[in-house]
C-alpha cells in the first residue's frame, strides 16, 4: 500500500493558490486605501492621520499633499497636522506640507483657508524660501498674488526673512530662484545684506546676484567713509576683492581722505595678489574712458 503524502506538484498547486490569494487581498486592502474619497466606508479623521502618517514621516511632503487632498475635508486633516503639539515635523516642515497643498490643487476657497494658517502660525518664517528648498519654486506666484490681495505688509515680511535666511545661510541657489519672480526688498535692504555679505565673508557668488539681479550697490557704505571694497581689502580677502571688482565697484573711489582710496588701502595691507587686482580694474577703467 503506498501511504506516500500529496505528490509534489499538488502541493506547488496548493502554495500558488495561496499566494494567489493573499496577492488579492493585500490588492484590495491597498485600493481601497489609495481612493478614500471614493470609499463607502466613513474615515475617521485618525484613519486619515494614519494613512498619510508614513508619507510625512518619510519628508515625501509632495505626496502627502496629494492624499490629504484625497479626503473630503482636507482641512479638517491639515489644521489636525498643524496643530498637533507632538508631532515630528518642525514648523518649517509644516509650511513645506502646506504649500506643497497649496501646489496640488486650484481651489482658491482653499488656498485661502492655507494662507491663513500660515498668517496665524507661521507668520515670521521665510516662506518663499522653503518653497525654493523644497523645489516647489511654482507656488511662488500663487503666495504673491494672496499676499498683494491680502496683506502686503505680511507679504513684505516674508520676503525679507526668505532674503535675510538665504544670505545668512551661504544660500546661492535659492537667491538665483527669487530672482524670475517680483521678490525684491527694496534697495537699502539689498544694500545691507550686500554689506552683510562682505563684512562676514559669505560665498563671493551672492555678490553678483545681490547686484546684478536685485540691484544692490557695489559701492555701498554703511557710514559715508569705508565702501564695501576697501573694507573687502582691509579684510584681506581676495576672492571678495575681485568680485567686487568683477560687480562694477570702483577702483579708484575714495569717500573719506582719512580712510584713503583702494589702491592706497591696498598697498597698506600689502597683500600683492590685491594690489594686482586694483591696479589691472584701475586700467580697465582709464582705458574704458579715453
Amino acid at each position: 500500500m503506498n501511504n506516500k503524502g500529496p505528490g509534489k506538484g499538488f502541493l506547488v498547486i496548493i502554495v500558488i493558490l495561496f499566494g494567489i490569494s493573499v496577492g488579492v487581498l493585500q490588492g484590495l486592502k491597498k485600493h481601497r486605501i489609495a481612493s478614500p474619497s471614493q470609499s463607502s466606508e466613513a474615515l475617521t479623521i485618525d484613519d486619515t492621520i494614519n494613512y498619510i502618517t508614513p508619507l510625512i514621516v518619510s519628508r515625501s511632503f509632495d505626496k502627502a499633499a496629494q492624499a490629504i487632498l484625497q479626503f473630503n475635508e482636507p482641512m479638517t486633516t491639515i489644521k489636525q497636522i498643524i496643530t498637533n503639539p507632538t508631532g515630528s515635523l518642525s514648523d518649517e516642515e509644516r509650511v513645506a506640507l502646506l504649500l506643497n497643498v497649496v501646489v496640488y490643487t486650484q481651489d482658491e476657497g482653499l488656498h485661502d483657508e492655507i494662507f491663513s494658517l500660515i498668517k496665524k502660525y507661521y507668520a515670521t518664517h521665510p516662506i518663499f524660501l522653503i518653497a525654493v528648498d523644497d523645489h516647489q519654486e511654482k507656488v511662488v506666484p500663487t503666495i504673491i498674488k494672496w499676499g498683494q490681495e491680502n496683506d502686503g505688509t505680511l507679504l513684505d515680511d516674508w520676503i525679507e526673512a526668505s532674503f535675510e535666511r538665504a544670505v545668512a545661510n551661504n544660500n546661492v541657489d535659492a537667491l538665483q530662484a527669487f530672482s524670475p519672480f517680483t521678490i525684491r526688498p527694496d534697495k537699502e535692504t539689498v544694500n545691507k545684506y550686500l554689506h552683510r555679505v562682505v563684512r562676514e565673508k559669505k560665498d563671493v557668488r551672492l555678490v553678483p546676484i545681490l547686484v546684478k539681479q536685485f540691484g544692490a550697490n557695489a559701492d555701498y557704505s554703511d557710514d559715508n567713509k569705508t565702501t564695501l571694497l576697501i573694507l573687502a581689502i582691509k579684510a584681506g580677502d581676495v576672492a571678495m576683492v575681485e568680485a567686487l571688482l568683477d560687480a562694477g565697484a570702483g577702483p579708484v573711489l575714495m569717500l573719506n581722505g582719512e580712510v584713503g582710496d583702494p589702491a592706497q588701502v591696498a598697498f597698506e595691507k600689502g597683500i600683492s595678489s590685491i594690489m594686482e587686482l586694483i591696479k589691472r580694474a584701475t586700467h580697465k577703467l582709464q582705458v574704458g574712458s579715453e
